[in-house]
C-alpha cells in the first residue's frame, strides 16, 4: 500500500515537483509497509519517537486450535502486542474481544490504542509511557522515554529505532 503511493509519488516528483516533495523524499525511510491504515503507521512512528524502537509489524502467531492472527504491531521477544481499534461495529468489537483472549492465553499482554491516544502530544506521550511500563513489567528493565523526535530527526537516523534490546532477534 505504501509502496505504491511512493511509486506514485516519484512518477510524479519525475513530472515535477510538488509542495512538500523534498519533506516527503525525506520521511520515506520511516514509511512500513503492510500496516492496515495511516492510523497504525503513525502508532509505530509514536514509538520511534519517543525511543522506544520500530515494532514489528503484521507478527503471526497460531494459537492452539490453528487459527493464525496477525498482530497488528508488537515486541515479539516480550510478548507485546499493539492492537489499534479503528472505528467499528459491535460485530467487529465482540471479535477482537475473543481475538484477544485467545492471544493473552498464549502469553502475550495486548496493549490497545485508539486515534485518541494520538490527538496531541500528552496523549502521545501517555500512549508511549503504557508500552514502556510494559517492556519494563516484560524485561525486568527501566525503560525511560526520550523527548518526542521529530519525524525529519528521526528519517535521518532511522537506525536509532533499533538499538534496544527487546528489538534483538
Amino acid at each position: 500500500m505504501y509502496f505504491d503511493m511512493l511509486d506514485d509519488c516519484t512518477e510524479r516528483r519525475n513530472r515535477r515537483a510538488f509542495r512538500g516533495s523534498k519533506t516527503l523524499r525525506k520521511l520515506f525511510p520511516l514509511v512500513r509497509d503492510n500496516t492496515d491504515s495511516p492510523q497504525e503507521s503513525r502508532v509505530g512512528l509514536v514509538l520511534m519517537q519517543y525511543g522506544l524502537g520500530r515494532p514489528v509489524v503484521n507478527y503471526r502467531v497460531l494459537l492452539p486450535n490453528g487459527r493464525v492472527v496477525y498482530l497488528d504491531m508488537s515486541f515479539p521477544l516480550l510478548k507485546i502486542a499493539i492492537e489499534y481499534d479503528g472505528v467499528f461495529h459491535l460485530g467487529q468489537q465482540l471479535d477482537d474481544e475473543l481475538r484477544q483472549m485467545m492471544i493473552e492465553e498464549e502469553g502475550w499482554l495486548v496493549i490497545r490504542v485508539r486515534g485518541t491516544d494520538l490527538g496531541s502530544v500528552e496523549s502521545e506521550q501517555a500512549f508511549a509511557r503504557r508500552v514502556a511500563d510494559a517492556v519494563e513489567r516484560r524485561s525486568g528493565e527501566q525503560v525511560l522515554l526520550s523527548d518526542p523526535m521529530p519525524l525529519l530527526e528521526l528519517a535521518k537516523y532511522p537506525e536509532l529505532s533499533y538499538d534496544r534490546p527487546w528489538l534483538a532477534a
